[in-house]
């Protein structure tokens, strides 16, 4: 259960992330991404539309088409990029399956206890909260102090490890995926999953330590 709640979490808010409008918006004001590449900020919030589209579909390689400089562009990334994007859209669906699962289980967890011990299991349900909770927060500011360390080496590590090839090595000059989308666009991303993750953990230690107090109140008089 206390790996449940952490796998939830984390994969919860990726997936939040991945599929918020407002993220891309704020990434491409922010990292200017309308004069890197020359595409105005509109079509580059069709682009991030249609990646979502990529990721929540069936289709099996992308397909960006974007109007630049007034002509329209049917295939914006080349090869490479077609298919680093098919690895990473595997990656994405094993995030979606580990959240589906984990927030499964939690439920079948949580509801086989009441039915077979009722309410005599709230207070066990709730020290494997407070427990979880704990875990990952302190999990998620490891990994975030690691982060504003040495971002880069981060996420140079975490392409070698999630990768079996080198398609992820692009070239910022001539490849679309990475002007649209460069190192601090991921490092933005990385923060606001951490921070949305320790502000719901918290929120479940909360709940959970006020269940207990509740109870010990409880069977106290």
């Amino acid at each position: 259960f206390v790996l449940a709640l952490l796998g939830f979490l984390v994969t919860t808010n990726v997936r939040f992330v991945t599929n918020n409008s407002m993220f891309y918006s704020y990434g491409f004001e922010k990292y200017d991404i309308q004069t890197n590449t020359g595409i105005e900020h509109s079509e580059l919030m069709s682009a991030a539309q249609q990646i979502r589209d990529y990721f929540n579909g069936t289709d099996e390689y992308i397909s960006i088409s974007v109007v630049k400089n007034g002509v329209r562009v049917l295939n914006l990334f080349n090869e490479r990029e077609v298919l680093h994007m098919k690895d990473v859209k595997v990656l994405m669906k094993l995030a979606y399956r580990t959240q589906e699962i984990t927030g499964t289980y939690m439920v079948i967890f949580s509801l086989a206890g009441l039915l077979l011990w009722k309410k005599k299991f709230l207070p066990t349900l709730a020290r494997y909260s407070v427990i979880g909770g704990f875990v990952t927060v302190g999990l998620v500011l490891f990994v975030g102090l690691i982060s504003f360390v040495g971002f880069s080496n981060l996420f140079t590590a975490f392409h070698v490890v999630s990768f079996s090839n080198d398609l992820w090595i692009l070239d910022p000059r001539t490849d679309y995926l990475i002007r649209m989308f460069p190192e601090g666009f991921f490092f933005d991303a990385t923060l606001w999953i951490g921070i949305a993750t320790i502000l719901e953990a918290s929120l479940v230690v909360l709940i959970a330590l006020t269940t207990l107090k509740k109870r010990a109140k409880t069977t106290i008089a």
